[in-house]
């Protein structure tokens, strides 16, 4: 419940509720994330006097999110978002309509990512026989950047028709927003919509309904064509001001948090089909001396002399997995 203090008009009937909610701290301990932020909500009203009037009010936030395998390593983008917000206005003990029964539900949207090691095996051969193997695709995520940015969206409306005098409410609703990736950058774009109420040079009140699009880019850790992103972008207050006859400067203030993903196609093996004993390889000579390229890869090499890595480092000395100049190799047979 809150209370208008005396020097604001009595209310007579609610216009517009918006709230702005923003993540503040979060802790992640034993599978659960302590979120805390604020809710900042902003009223706009008709009092007593005919006039549009405003109020703000802030409300603390803290909720306990919690998801197994969840600890201090993880990769976390924790949103809180209003689903609904409800404001009722009440007489007080004085019979006056000063008090504003406000009533927000938020929801907490969390995701997170854990780091593992991988390795794919993405050739394979037998030293004794001849071998059948099946390649695949498979899609990786690799971890590439977070977002946690603010930044004020200009728009200019020029030249609605009439003389603005002043503006008396202003907010933004319904924010679409989608990723994308371009020279190096992320890119959260999207729209929303904004109410202007405002009064003309003859004192008649007129309303101003847009869609406003924005864009935001922010530079990768690691470039990549195909990115994952997990986050969006929230108005969290926007204002308007008359900056000419017939022309108004909108300023949204919009936040981006994301986590960012580079996504990689992996070839791995899938199955490997040994054949049987008629297509068992005849012994290679015990040594062969082999003249090798700069560069070269020992597997490439112990496969076709169907020996093993090995082998042809323990040799020849080398603690490399490939061949760091032009030089002659004893291939040990197996």
């Amino acid at each position: 419940m809150v209370e208008l203090d005396d020097s604001r008009d009595p209310v007579v009937q609610i216009i517009n509720v918006s709230p702005f909610v923003t993540v503040g701290d979060s802790k992640i301990i034993n599978n659960k994330a302590l979120v805390k932020g604020d809710c900042a909500v902003k009223i706009y009203y008709l009092g007593e006097s005919g006039n549009i009037e405003s109020m703000e009010h802030s409300m603390p936030i803290s909720q306990i999110v919690e998801m197994d395998g969840l600890d201090e390593n993880s990769i976390s983008s924790i949103r809180l978002t209003a689903c609904s917000c409800e404001a009722t206005a009440k007489s007080n003990s004085s019979g006056d309509m000063r008090l504003v029964d406000l009533n927000v539900r938020i929801s907490a949207f969390m995701v997170s990512f854990e780091e593992i090691p991988l390795s794919f095996i993405d050739d394979a051969y037998s030293t004794e026989c001849d071998v059948k193997t099946a390649v695949k695709n498979t899609e990786v995520l690799q971890y590439n950047d977070t977002i946690n940015s603010s930044f004020t969206n200009k728009v200019v409306f020029e030249s609605i028709g009439v003389s603005v005098d002043c503006v008396l409410a202003v907010w933004c609703s319904e924010m679409k927003n989608g990723f994308t990736v371009k020279e190096g950058r992320c890119i959260a774009s999207g729209t929303y919509n904004t109410t202007v109420i405002y009064k003309d040079s003859e004192n008649q009140v007129g309303v101003i309904q847009k869609p406003v699009d924005f864009e935001y880019s922010s530079l990768l850790s690691k470039k990549s064509d195909r990115i994952s992103c997990y986050g969006s972008a929230t108005v969290m207050g926007c204002s308007c001001s008359v900056t000419g006859d017939s022309r108004l400067e909108l300023k949204t203030e919009i936040l981006v948090n994301a986590v960012v993903f580079s996504s990689e196609t992996k070839k791995y093996v899938s199955t490997i089909e040994v054949a049987g004993e008629q297509s068992k390889k005849e012994r290679a000579c015990a040594l062969t001396i082999y003249f090798s390229d700069k560069g070269e890869c020992l597997w490439d090499i112990a496969k076709r002399y169907s020996t093993t890595v090995d082998a042809i480092m323990l040799e020849n000395s080398i603690e490399s997995d490939f061949v760091d100049c032009s030089r002659m190799l004893m291939i040990p047979g197996v």
